[in-house]
C-alpha cells in the first residue's frame, strides 16, 4: 500500500513537470508569434486616407484697376480741392498753385477715388472705382490657366461669391526669384478695394496630409500593408499639393512618423 501511494506521488510529478514544460513551450510560441507580428509590422495605430480631387484655389487681393498720383504743379500751393474719400470725375480740379503769378492746376486724370499725403507739399492718388483681383498662379499649375478661364471668386468672409473670367495672366513671373505668375480678374464694382478673397480655379489636385510626406515620398496602402511611393509635391496656401506619384482614389497612411517600414501591415 505505501508503494503504491509512492508510485502515486512520483507519477503526479511527473504530470507536473510535463504540464510546467508544456507551459513554457506555449507561453514561448505565443511570444514568438507576437514577436513576428511585430516584426511584420501589423499596426492598427496607422491611420490612412482615401485621396480625392480637389478644386484648385488661390487668395488674391481686391485693388483698383487704374491708380494715378498727381503730384503738385510747380508754385506755391493755393487751394486744395479734395480731401481722402472724395469722388473725383475726370478732369476735376485736385489742386491750384501759384507760380509767379502764373495759375497751375491738377486735375484727375479718370473718375475715382482720392486719397491725399505729403502735408504741404501734396500728392494726390486717384484710384478708378473699378476694381480688378490680383492674384498670382504657380508655376505648376500654369499650363492649366488660361485668360477668359471662368473662376469663381468668394471674399473669405464668406459673404459674397460671384463668377467672372481670368482678365490676364502674365508670362514671366512676378520676380526672379519667384515661380508665380501674376494674374488679374475685373470684378467692377462687387468688391472693395482692399478685399481678400478666395479665388476657385477649374483645376483639379490632389492634396495630401503634410504628415504624410516623408522626405520624397508617401505610403501608399495595397491589399492592406505599406509601400513606399515618391511624390512631386508643393506647398500652396499652406496645402501640399501633388502633381505625380499619387492620384484620387489611391489610399495612403496619414500618419507614417520615421519607423513605418516597407510592406507593414496596416491594421
Amino acid at each position: 500500500m505505501k508503494a503504491d501511494k509512492q508510485g502515486i506521488v512520483a507519477l503526479a510529478g511527473v504530470i507536473a513537470f510535463f504540464v510546467v514544460v508544456i507551459g513554457v513551450f506555449v507561453a514561448g510560441s505565443v511570444q514568438k508569434t507576437s514577436a513576428g507580428n511585430s516584426k511584420s509590422g501589423s499596426d492598427s495605430s496607422y491611420t490612412t486616407k482615401t485621396l480625392t480631387a480637389q478644386t484648385l484655389s488661390i487668395t488674391g487681393k481686391v485693388g483698383a484697376a487704374n491708380s494715378q498720383d498727381v503730384n503738385k504743379p510747380d508754385g506755391d500751393l493755393v487751394k486744395l480741392a479734395v480731401k481722402n474719400g472724395d469722388q473725383v470725375k475726370m478732369g476735376d480740379i485736385l489742386m491750384t498753385t501759384n507760380d509767379n503769378g502764373t495759375q497751375n492746376v491738377a486735375t484727375a486724370p479718370f473718375d475715382g477715388t482720392v486719397v491725399v499725403s505729403g502735408g504741404s507739399n501734396p500728392t494726390v492718388t486717384v484710384n478708378s472705382n473699378d476694381h480688378v483681383v490680383n492674384a498670382s498662379v504657380s508655376e505648376f499649375d500654369y499650363d492649366k490657366v488660361h485668360v477668359a478661364d471662368d473662376v469663381k471668386v468668394t471674399t473669405l468672409a464668406g459673404d459674397q461669391t460671384k463668377q467672372y473670367q481670368i482678365t490676364s495672366l502674365a508670362q514671366d513671373p512676378s520676380d526672379s526669384k519667384s515661380s508665380q505668375y501674376p494674374l488679374t480678374i475685373n470684378v467692377g464694382r462687387d468688391f472693395r478695394n482692399g478685399q481678400s478673397v478666395k479665388i476657385n480655379l477649374h483645376v483639379t489636385r490632389v492634396a495630401v496630409p503634410k504628415s504624410a510626406i516623408v522626405g520624397d515620398h508617401v505610403f501608399v496602402v495595397r491589399d492592406g500593408r505599406a509601400y513606399k511611393k515618391h511624390v512631386e509635391f508643393y506647398t500652396q496656401d499652406g496645402k501640399v499639393l501633388v502633381t505625380d506619384g499619387v492620384s484620387a482614389g489611391d489610399k495612403i497612411v496619414t500618419n507614417p512618423g520615421k519607423k513605418l517600414s516597407e510592406g507593414t501591415k496596416i491594421g
